[in-house]
């Protein structure tokens, strides 16, 4: 990953962490939503991979992040601590939105 998606990746407040496995590289963003959850995500790229690579996963990553089963997800797992109704839901619709502004901040200045 170059410099300027780190910077762009760190400046929409993610943290970035990067794992090599034979031929190709996990990169994991991480970001704590406004309810709390250590939310994460992971991508997945030929370790000879270029901006557009990643711009791509995490677009895709974004498109498909669904704020309902997230929502749902955190609901059926039974943990302690985890906040009430309305609060999950607005804090998945903020992951969702945090997601979008990644994606997009990626797009308009990674390439």
């Amino acid at each position: 990953m170059n410099k300027k998606i780190r910077k762009i990746i760190e400046d929409n407040d993610w943290g970035i962490y990067e794992t090599v496995q034979d031929k190709n590289v996990c990169f994991e963003f991480s970001w704590y939503s406004p309810a709390g959850e250590d939310f994460s995500f992971a991508i997945w790229v030929p370790k000879k991979h270029n901006s557009e690579d990643v711009i791509s996963k995490v677009r895709e990553y974004a498109n498909d992040f669904d704020p309902d089963e997230h929502f749902t997800m955190l609901l059926e797992s039974n943990l302690s601590g985890v906040p009430g109704i309305r609060e999950l839901i607005n804090d998945a619709d903020a992951i969702a939105e945090k997601l979008k502004a990644l994606a997009d901040a990626l797009f308009e200045g990674g390439r």
